[in-house]
């Protein structure tokens, strides 16, 4: 039998060296579409034991078709057709006929790494143990499952800082995945469980909790419970490129920039009044400053008058006296009408001049106009003068007021301009995760093949990764009794779907 195996194997391997590199019949396909689902089995710490790849090509055109796949790639199978592979240095090329549209499933392994790293750690009662100690146990059991993002790229992020002007930064970023770690919890052998926010669906006696986490760089999960002959499960780790759908923004971002935008215009009009505050505050200053050398200066005149109107005085009793002395001359010249003659204009001129002396001193009319006197003129003087002051005392605190009002001002227009900026550069912050987001988003949609694909092919991945499961030794079986469940080799599946799911079912007793 295992010689007719490797005679098989070597006529095969002869078959697919010998195989003409291209065909002059087949074409190339109108539409590929590959779809790679990536089977890891995973030790009990999380490191990789196998790797398989079962990619289902979906295929349109007319006739036979050539589809080539980059390689390498080890254990090539066909899981749908009696189709075999051919080399072409390490592509893989498949020929098949095709009416219209074609699909087919084939499986082959690699030894390439995950993009995520996974570490599984076990602590029973507070200390580190190995999976493979854990059977049969009792204990407070603490699990921590730790995923690290390998894969990351450069990408180009471009937003609008917070001067509005167009920013260009490159920020290496790692493609995103979501992880979802499933674990299956018999309750009738675990109690006191804590799944640490996971999500848990209880059906009989198994819980089964589901953890959701992106890895970026790290993410860990963690699964605490107390166990009696503790036996685990294997865990199901599902990586899906891609982010999970994310909450809305409670507010629009644009919204927000309307706000910025009105505030930074409030700081502008309060600076334009600051400075309208401290014009008027300095223009009162100078008003202010110009009413009190008016002050000093009627002071000054009307201490001038008060000296005047003494003079004055002193001059009109002198007159007076000159007065009365001329009439005493002209009377004693009443028997000389010559000497007479000569004092008339002289009394005359000095009656003239008393009435203009009484009008200076005591007011009154003059040529039909009202004339003050230096008295009233000393009071008007004096009342100005007091005005003047009373209204350079107001100015003074109309000034302080308007400097008053010019630092509030400041201050407004200082708290509404860091509010504007701290806006800003929120606003940009917010601008910059969102280009992250895209440019993260974006990474995800361009990773859509684990061990590449056809030229020109829509591709998409996901991985499936489970681990191993601890049980405790099973006494061994009688000599001679029944084997285990396992389906027979002779029975050879028939149809499609029984060719796969028996792959899978081989795969996953590995």
């Amino acid at each position: 039998m295992k010689r007719t195996s490797r005679l098989v194997a070597v006529i095969t391997m002869m078959a697919l060296a010998l195989w003409p590199s291209g065909s002059t019949f087949a074409q190339e396909p109108t539409e590929i579409i590959d779809q790679q689902t990536v089977y890891g089995l995973l030790r009990s710490d999380g490191s990789v034991q196998k790797i398989i790849v079962v990619d289902w090509i979906h295929v349109k055109g007319q006739g036979p078709v050539t589809v080539r796949i980059p390689g390498p790639r080890e254990k090539v199978t066909n899981l749908s057709g009696p189709e075999l592979p051919r080399l072409q240095g390490n592509d893989i090329l498949w020929t098949f006929e095709v009416n219209g549209a074609h699909d087919f499933f084939y499986s082959s392994e690699t030894s390439k790494p995950l993009p995520v790293d996974i570490s599984i750690t076990y602590k029973l009662d507070g200390r580190p143990v190995e999976a493979q100690d854990l059977a049969g146990k009792d204990g407070r059991l603490q699990i921590e499952v730790h995923l690290t993002a390998r894969e990351k790229k450069v990408q180009t992020v471009t937003y609008h800082d917070e001067t509005g002007k167009l920013r260009s930064i490159d920020k290496e970023l790692y493609v995103p995945f979501l992880a979802m770690v499933s674990a299956n919890i018999p309750v009738d052998r675990f109690e006191d469980i804590d799944t640490h926010g996971a999500t848990t669906v209880v059906t009989g006696k198994t819980m089964s909790a589901t953890w959701m986490v992106v890895p970026n760089p790290e993410a860990t999960v963690t699964l605490e419970m107390t166990g009696k002959a503790i036996e685990l499960d294997p865990l199901t780790i599902t990586l899906l490129p891609g982010l999970p759908p994310l909450p809305p923004v409670p507010l629009d971002p644009s919204l927000l920039e309307q706000v910025a935008e009105g505030i930074q215009s409030l700081s502008s009009a309060l600076d334009q009044l600051d400075g309208g505050a401290a014009g008027l505050s300095t223009g009162l200053g100078k008003m202010e400053l110009g009413l009190r050398q008016l002050h000093e200066s009627l002071q000054k005149l009307q201490q001038a008058a008060g000296a005047q109107a003494m003079l004055l005085e002193q001059l009109r009793s002198s007159h007076e006296q000159l007065m009365a002395l001329a009439k005493e001359l002209q009377e004693a010249a009443s028997e000389n009408p010559q000497l007479q003659g000569r004092l008339q204009p002289l009394v005359e001129g000095l009656y003239k001049e008393q009435q203009i002396l009484m009008l200076l001193t005591e007011g009154g009319t003059w040529q039909g106009q009202p004339f003050p006197s230096f008295k009233d003129l000393q009071g008007g003087l004096q009342a100005a003068g007091d005005g003047a002051g009373q209204m350079a005392g107001a100015l003074h605190q109309s000034a302080a007021g308007a400097s008053r009002l010019s630092g509030g001002l400041q201050e407004l227009a200082r708290g509404t301009s860091g509010m504007s900026t701290q806006l800003q550069s929120g606003l940009a912050q917010i601008r910059q995760g969102q280009a992250v987001m895209e440019a993260t988003q974006r990474l995800a949609e361009g990773y859509d093949s684990f061990i590449g694909k056809p030229s020109g092919a829509k591709g998409d991945v996901r991985f499936i990764l489970k681990t191993e499961e601890i049980r405790a030794p099973q006494p061994e079986s009688p000599q001679g009794s029944p084997a285990a469940t396992a389906p027979e080799a002779s029975q050879k599946p028939t149809s499609l779907w029984e060719m796969i799911r028996s792959f899978f079912l081989r795969l996953f007793q590995r």
